[in-house]
């Protein structure tokens, strides 16, 4: 196909100057970020900008794909520079952008007939590239850009955007290199805490960590790095309806806590990759006296007694699953796992770690009819069985409703008190000695 030209002179009203200047030459200095449990973060970075003068757009590179647009900030400590605006882009590049950017540059190539080509790109149009293969002449080659061979492009314009990227409209008193704070929230990175509890006789050492999930498609290396506990309110979230209570209550989106206020626990200097889980210790080493029980609850166990281990929080404990060993003869052995809620220090933990091999249980309801006053009367026989070496004491839950009493209760004839642990559970702690088998039998009385 032969080459088209056309002479320079008709063509030179066509040319059209860039009326704003880009540039893509900032450099970080620093990067702080925090991550919350609900999907969200906010990166918070200070950067040099080379920054021209008189109103112009540079464009930031190194930017979250899945930013909250609104919550965008550049700070300038220099008040000589003024933002007009902050505009996101998640990609800005096709082919026509790239030539249009080329224009004024040099440029060469081969053609799909073996040519090739080089010179000066004086304009593009309607795909086809105008170029001044010699200084001296007048005359363009004119190129469909369809004919190039192969797909590497050199060159890149500043304005081109691969990849998420933020061009900040402004204004500024003189040329400079100025020191700015970029702010902003980003979709796609959330965090759950993680805690390994290792058990030895009546202590507990606990190594709490982080695990945060970055989706961003950055690495992103930090200075330090913030974990938010607790549950944020997001707009959009769902307001919950407390049935005890019409009134409009807490919100129902994202993890929740019991307790409204955040906490933050924090660590320094790392790295995040991209499309990866990170691992990230908070606490490790602080110990406890733990408490070991055993519960059994029929509505939920059947026939099984679960084995529980019981703590007071030595220090703020995020929410996570918590992974229970024990050293049996000079070995950690793996025992079992729960989950807790965030807890502040001082809180009592209660973890049930697993079904107890050695303890049985079987609950049966022996009588129900109708008693004094029309009242209904139910009976039951709870029978406890200890095939193991050592006495344990079973903490026995029976689940009520309405307004109830319990006027008897006994183990093996001998009378035993029943523990109101609130208004729908009463409890009773039945000894079960080593080798034995014990009857646990109480009476309830529902008030109608």
């Amino acid at each position: 196909m032969p080459r088209r030209v056309v002479s320079f002179l008709l063509l030179a009203l066509l040319l059209l100057p860039c009326a704003t200047t880009f540039a893509q030459n900032s450099q970080l200095v620093s990067r702080d970020i925090v991550v919350y449990t609900r999907d969200i973060a906010e990166i918070q970075e200070v950067r040099t900008v080379e920054l021209e003068r008189g109103r112009n757009s540079v464009r930031l590179f190194g930017i979250a794909q899945d930013i909250l647009e609104g919550s965008v900030s550049i700070e300038v400590s220099d008040a000589q520079v003024r933002t007009h605006s902050i505009g996101f882009t998640a990609l800005d590049f096709d082919i026509d952008k790239y030539w249009q950017a080329q224009v004024g540059e040099m440029v060469k190539f081969k053609l799909d007939d073996g040519d090739k080509i080089e010179g000066l790109l004086r304009m593009y149009q309607d795909d086809d590239l105008y170029i001044q293969e010699d200084d001296d002449s007048e005359a363009l080659t004119v190129i469909d850009k369809d004919r190039i061979e192969g797909n590497k492009l050199e060159n890149f314009a500043p304005q081109l955007s691969t990849t998420p990227s933020l061009l900040w409209d402004y204004t500024a008193e003189k040329r400079d290199e100025v020191t700015v704070r970029l702010t902003y929230l980003t979709e796609g990175m959330y965090w759950t805490g993680e805690h390994k509890i290792v058990l030895e006789g009546n202590r507990a050492g606990m190594i709490s960590t982080a695990v945060v999930v970055n989706e961003t498609g950055l690495n992103l290396s930090y200075d330090t790095i913030s974990f938010i506990g607790g549950h944020i309110h997001l707009a959009g979230d769902r307001r919950r309806v407390d049935r005890m209570n019409p009134a409009p209550g807490a919100m129902a989106g994202g993890t929740e806590s019991r307790f409204g206020d955040v906490r933050r626990w924090q660590a320094e200097d790392g790295e995040l990759l991209a499309d990866h889980n990170t691992r990230i210790v908070l606490l490790s080493g602080h110990a406890a006296e733990v408490k070991r029980s055993y519960v059994y609850d029929a509505t939920i166990f059947d026939d099984r007694v679960s084995a529980h281990v019981e703590f007071d929080a030595q220090a703020a404990l995020p929410y996570g699953d918590v992974r229970v060993y024990e050293i049996l003869e000079g070995t950690s052995l793996f025992i079992g796992e729960d989950r807790i809620d965030d807890t502040p220090p001082g809180s009592p933990v209660d973890l049930n770690v697993g079904q107890v091999f050695d303890i049985t249980a079987e609950r049966t309801r022996m009588h129900e009819g109708r008693g004094e006053g029309d009242n209904t009367t139910q009976t039951y026989s709870v029978k406890l069985g200890n095939s193991g070496d050592d006495d344990v004491t079973v903490r026995v839950l029976e689940r009520v409703f309405g307004d109830w009493t319990i006027p008897s209760a006994n183990v093996d004839n001998t009378p035993i008190d029943a523990i109101k642990v609130d208004a729908r559970t009463a409890a009773f702690d039945v000894l079960v000695p080593a080798g034995q088998t014990v009857n646990l039998t109480y009476e309830i009385i529902y008030e109608r």
